[in-house]
C-alpha cells in the first residue's frame, strides 16, 4: 500500500474512532469559534501579508480575514498543515500532512485533509483555479459552521490549525488560525 494511501486509511481509523467515543456531532448547542489568528512572512521578496485579523462578521460572528500580496507567479505552491489540540500546550492530534496544492487544484491528487480544508475555505476566498497563482489571495469573512466541520468530529476544546505555504525555493508565509469547539 503506496504512503498516501496509509495516510489516509489512519485517518479514517482515528475519524471512526472519535465518532465512537464520542457520538457524532448534535446539531444542537454546538459551538465553534476562532480564537486567534497568526500570519507570519517567511520571504518578503515573494509575499507579505497586508490584512491578517479576525473581525465580526453582520450575523455576530468571528470572521476570518487575510490578503497576502504576491508578488511572484507561484507555479508551484506546497502547503504544509498540522492540527494541534491544547492539553498542557498544543499537542499534535489527527493530521500532519504536506499537499501538492496545485495537484489538490488541479485534481489530479484526491487527499482528504486538503479536500476538508479547501470546503471550508472556497466559499470565502479566491482561491478557485488551478496554478500557476498571479494574483493577490483573500480570504473574506471566512466563519467555521457545523455544516463546513461536520468531517472533522471534534470533541469540545481548543484546536490549532497550523499551515506554512511554500514555493519549490522554500517556505514563504505560516498562518496559524486557533479556534475553540463547545458543546
Amino acid at each position: 500500500m503506496a504512503k498516501q494511501e496509509m495516510k489516509i486509511v489512519y485517518l479514517i481509523q482515528i475519524v471512526a474512532y472519535l465518532i465512537m467515543a464520542y457520538g457524532p456531532t448534535d446539531a444542537t448547542g454546538f459551538q465553534i469559534k476562532f480564537t486567534n489568528l497568526e500570519c507570519t512572512t517567511l520571504n518578503e521578496t515573494v509575499t507579505t501579508f497586508e490584512e491578517c485579523a479576525l473581525k465580526p462578521t453582520i450575523s455576530g460572528l468571528m470572521g476570518l480575514n487575510v490578503h497576502a500580496k504576491v508578488f511572484q507567479v507561484l507555479p508551484d505552491i506546497k502547503v504544509d498543515a498540522s492540527f494541534y489540540k491544547k492539553a498542557n500546550g498544543y499537542k499534535p492530534f489527527l493530521f500532519n500532512t504536506s499537499v501538492d496544492f496545485c495537484e489538490v487544484m488541479a485534481k489530479k491528487t484526491q487527499n482528504i485533509v486538503s479536500h476538508i480544508i479547501f470546503n471550508i475555505v472556497k466559499d470565502y476566498s479566491n482561491l478557485n483555479h488551478t496554478c500557476p497563482y498571479d494574483h493577490d489571495i483573500h480570504v473574506e469573512n471566512l466563519v467555521l459552521s457545523e455544516e463546513k466541520m461536520k468531517f472533522l468530529p471534534l470533541p469540545s476544546g481548543e484546536y490549532l490549525v497550523s499551515l506554512f505555504i511554500g514555493t519549490r525555493t522554500g517556505r514563504v508565509s505560516g498562518i496559524k488560525v486557533y479556534f475553540t469547539r463547545k458543546n
